[in-house]
C-alpha cells in the first residue's frame, strides 16, 4: 500500500498541474459538501465555480475547496472518490476537521457536526 501525504492549499495556489488523479471536497454554500474525481484539479475547480460542474453543486455556488488528495491511477480516484461518497456527513466532517488539525490548516465554517 501506498502511503501519501495530502495537502490543503487554496485553488489559487494550486501549481499548473497538466496530469494527475485527484479526490477532492468543495464546501457549498448551503454548507453541504461535495466529493469527486478529476484529472485536472484547478479546471475542474474552475468549471464548477462557473457553474458548470456537476448538476449538485450549480444551485449551490459558491463553492470552495476544502481537501484534496492526489493519487496514482484513475482506479484508484474513483474508489476512493466511492469511499468518501459512501460516509455520512457526520463521518466527512470528522476527517476534514482531524485533517486540518493534523496538518495545522486554520479553515473556519459555520456548519456544525
Amino acid at each position: 500500500m501506498v502511503k501519501m501525504r495530502t495537502t490543503l492549499i487554496p485553488v489559487e495556489l494550486l501549481p499548473p498541474i497538466e496530469a494527475g488523479h485527484y479526490v477532492y471536497m468543495l464546501l457549498c454554500h448551503d454548507g453541504t459538501l461535495y466529493t469527486g474525481y478529476t484529472v485536472h484539479l484547478p479546471h475542474r475547480l474552475a468549471m464548477h465555480r462557473s457553474g458548470k460542474g456537476a448538476k449538485y453543486t450549480r444551485g449551490r455556488l459558491p463553492v470552495q475547496l476544502v481537501y484534496y488528495e492526489v493519487g496514482i491511477s484513475r482506479s484508484w480516484g474513483l474508489r476512493r472518490e466511492a469511499e468518501i461518497k459512501g460516509w455520512n456527513k457526520e463521518v466527512k466532517w470528522r476527517y476534514l476537521q482531524d485533517f486540518w488539525q493534523r496538518e495545522g490548516v486554520l479553515f473556519a465554517t459555520t456548519t456544525e457536526l
